[in-house]
């Protein structure tokens, strides 16, 4: 027969495998959100990564926030400026990475283009 200590320990040990368990399972969905690669994702909101259209607005809600552009069609390359700063210059028609960005807003200025600016909100914390 098993002591009051005994029978105690057990019922413990039982309820903290029940709770490990639904503890996990809760967290299981987050985990996974967490885990997901949204680089090609071209949402307007997202998380920790945005890719725009030029002329376009976007949120991001994770700072920094990794940023890509679209840049327009044409020939050779598009120079980027971020508030009135080079960022780099770019292929025409193709996909720019154009680095991370901390909260705030920021406005992109693509030179030689007749599109207006594309303009990142980042609401993160820092």
């Amino acid at each position: 027969m098993r002591t009051t200590n005994q029978l105690i320990r057990h019922e413990v040990t039982r309820y903290a495998k029940g709770c490990t368990t639904l503890l996990l399972f809760l967290l299981l969905p987050l985990l996974t959100a967490c885990a997901t690669d949204s680089s090609n994702n071209s949402s307007s909101t997202n998380f920790g990564v945005i890719t725009l259209e030029a002329g376009e607005s976007g949120t991001c809600i994770s700072s920094p926030c990794k940023v890509y552009m679209v840049m327009p069609p044409g020939k050779g390359s598009y120079e980027v400026l971020a508030d009135g700063m080079k960022v780099g210059s770019y292929p025409a028609g193709q996909t720019a990475s154009l680095g991370s960005f901390w909260t705030g807003f920021t406005n992109f200025t693509i030179v030689g283009s007749d599109i207006g600016p594309t303009r990142l909100n980042v609401v993160g914390r820092k």
